[in-house]
Order: structure tokens, then sequence, then C-alpha cells
């Protein structure tokens, strides 16, 4: 079983990995699922054009509270794996 120390270390590496590897993909399916059904704008044209307005900060925004959500997650989700 592993200490609390490692549990939360090792909680907070996998809420760094998540966040930063799947922010920006959840952002581009948010963007893509608000468009009207009038809309047009294919994958590579809402990224070439928030990208080109925002940069890149726009595909992490609100990353403090997705990280807080994933170490939670993961804390639990690994303490419950290392009791079974």
């Amino acid at each position: 079983m592993l200490p609390f120390a490692q549990l939360i270390e090792v909680s907070l590496w996998i809420g760094i990995i998540n966040t930063t590897c799947v922010m920006p993909f959840d952002f581009i399916k948010t963007n893509i699922q608000k468009q009207q059904s009038s809309d047009t704008e294919t994958i590579v044209q809402l990224v070439g054009r928030v990208y080109n307005e925002k940069g890149i900060a726009a595909f992490y925004r609100g990353w403090n509270a997705r990280m807080i959500h994933y170490m939670i997650q993961s804390l639990l989700t690994v303490k419950v794996y290392d009791v079974l």
C-alpha cells in the first residue's frame, strides 16, 4: 500500500499530465459542439482562429479547476486500486 505522501505525489503528477494533454482536445470538442448547424468551421479552422486571436493560453483556460478535479479523482482511484 502506498504511503499518503506518495499517494499525493502520484495524484499530482496524474493531474498535471492529464490537464496538459487533454485540455486542448476538450476545448476543441466543446467549441465544435457549440457551433450552430449553419457554421461550417472545420477543426483546423477553429484551432487556427483561436490560436491567432487568443494564443495558446486559450486552450488551457480553466486549467487550475481541471487540475484539482483530476487530482482528487486520481487520489481516490489510486487509493481504491491500492486497497483492492
